[in-house]
């Protein structure tokens, strides 16, 4: 199964033979005798017309590295069977078709084609390229006409990533910064393990159009020290100071200091995952950890309705000494945020978003371990990846600052087990075997977690969104069928997991289909 999510179009090509060209260097179709024409009563192949195309833009690596191709819908009137359409560029391009696969309902209005954009180094990035559509059938006597279309259809041209930039300087030295990291890709390869970091607002996103391959990627928490809490790993929140409640919802409570005629202060509370955790507590007795509750499906990154924010908070400062008024731990900073989106194929070594320890303090009580981070890895083909790790970071010893809490972690691919990880993860929702190209029966599968709901909606090519069956939910295999509300021609078919924000990439999942009954 091959699927995008929220920026992608859906096709597949099928077994069999099938020619294709290519643009910018495109050879006369040679025919031995024209194929008979198959047209509907009222339509005229001699009076063909093209007037549009949905979508306007294909992106590159639509359709390579195990994606599936974009569907192209054109407009028009009286085409006929035996069409066989040719894309052109201004200068050569790596677009592919399958004039083989070509569906033309019975009204002869509309016409869809699969294509597909391989990834290309020489374009340049996030630039568009006009292509001109072209379409020639067989007329009545032996003869052909052909029709061209220009100014409806562009190729977007993406960058790949193949490298990051490292600092050379200071605390991240040898890491790379989070912020470097564009939008989208056409296709992701990185060959060297890397350390990303960043602020509380700057996840690790890496999302491509055709497939991604990276080595381990590290997103953890930093360690507490003496006095001073860690910095959370990029999306994650930083520990707190000695005696100081740690940052974001669910952060440690800090150590108690006693009372003026001395003794040690408390060690630091553990940090509890998103805001409904259990934060540490604080007073005479040692810090306890937070646990982790809220949003197992990663439904919002951040707070939105009834959804709390999923972040790695941080954990909780130690007390600090009541005779020598200094002394306590900081508490570990919160793990990060990774996620890895593809429309093909995703491999990946071990990712570790785990949250840091708390600090030791020299005379005043430990800090809390911050609470690990969040991971999500999506692919609309096949998923292989190494160890997945979201641990709570250790409340530092001796001395006993409370644990961090766990992080999340999840899987959408439409096949496949469920990687190794801890915490155990959790199945987000995938379109299972979906075709390309709807006539009659509208209906799509979809694999996930059972009982999480969803809600659906399509977006029509003029831009009209259509509300579908509302609080659908996944059965106990795992399963759920839809019907969504499709109109003929492009569609954008699309599932918001309940409680989500309608267009964010972790609430929705999508797929483009051509409705032609």
């Amino acid at each position: 199964m091959r699927q995008h999510l929220g920026w992608l179009a859906l096709t597949l090509f099928g077994s069999g033979c099938s020619i294709f060209y290519s643009g910018g260097n495109i050879a006369a179709v040679q025919l031995d005798a024209p194929p008979p024409i198959d047209a509907p009563f009222d339509a005229d192949p001699s009076m063909l017309m093209l007037t549009g195309a949905s979508p306007s833009e294909i992106f590159e690596g639509q359709g390579d590295g195990g994606s599936r191709s974009a569907i192209l819908v054109i407009h028009g009137a009286n085409f006929v069977q035996g069409a066989q359409v040719t894309l052109t560029a201004p200068s050569t391009v790596k677009l592919e078709w399958d004039n083989s696969k070509i569906v033309i309902p019975a009204n002869s209005d509309y016409l869809a084609i699969p294509v597909v954009a391989r990834v290309d180094g020489s374009l340049g990035a996030d630039v568009l390229i006009p292509i001109t559509i072209q379409v020639t059938q067989p007329i009545a006597g032996g003869g052909m006409t052909s029709q061209m279309l220009a100014g409806k259809l562009s190729l977007h041209g993406l960058p790949e990533l193949t490298s990051v930039v490292l600092d050379t300087s200071g605390t991240t030295n040898g890491k790379a910064a989070a912020s470097q990291l564009l939008l989208l890709y056409s296709s992701v390869a990185l060959s060297s393990p890397v350390t990303f970091y960043g602020t509380k607002t700057q996840r690790v996103a890496i999302r491509a159009t055709a497939s991604i391959n990276v080595m381990n990627v590290n997103a953890q928490g930093s360690n507490g020290a003496n006095v001073t809490g860690g910095l959370g790993g990029p999306g994650g929140c930083a520990g707190a100071n000695n005696q100081g409640q740690a940052e974001c919802n669910g952060g440690g409570k800090p150590g108690a200091t006693p009372g003026f005629l001395g003794g040690v202060g408390s060690d630091g509370g553990g940090a509890g995952f998103a805001s409904m955790g259990i934060m540490g507590a604080s007073g005479a007795a040692p810090g306890t950890g937070g646990v982790p509750t809220g949003d197992i499906v990663i439904t919002s990154y951040d707070d939105f309705q009834t959804i709390r924010a999923n972040q790695a908070s941080g954990g909780g400062g130690g007390g600090i000494n009541g005779t020598l008024g200094n002394g306590g731990g900081g508490g570990g900073g919160g793990g990060g945020t990774v996620e890895l989106t593809a429309d093909g194929d995703v491999t990946v070594g071990a990712i570790d978003v785990s949250g840091g320890n708390g600090g030791t303090g020299s005379s005043g009580g430990t800090g809390g371990g911050g609470a690990g981070g969040v991971i999500v890895v999506r692919t609309g083909a096949t998923l292989s990846t190494g160890a997945l790790t979201a641990a709570g970071g250790a409340g530092r010893t001796p001395g006993t600052g409370g644990h961090g809490s766990e992080g999340r972690i999840r899987w959408d691919a439409p096949a496949g087990a469920a990687p190794a990880s801890t915490p155990m993860a959790v199945r987000g929702p995938a379109f299972v075997m979906a075709p390309s190209i709807l006539t009659t029966d509208t209906t799509l599968r979809l694999i996930g977690t059972p009982s999480v709901q969803f809600n659906v909606y399509t977006v029509d090519e003029s831009g009209t969104n259509h509300a579908g069956q509302q609080g659908v939910a996944f059965g106990a295999d795992a399963m759920a069928t839809i019907n969504p509300p499709v109109s003929v021609g492009f569609n954008r078919v699309c599932i918001t997991l309940a409680g989500g924000h309608q267009g964010a990439p972790e609430a929705d999942k999508c797929i483009d289909v051509a409705y032609l009954p």
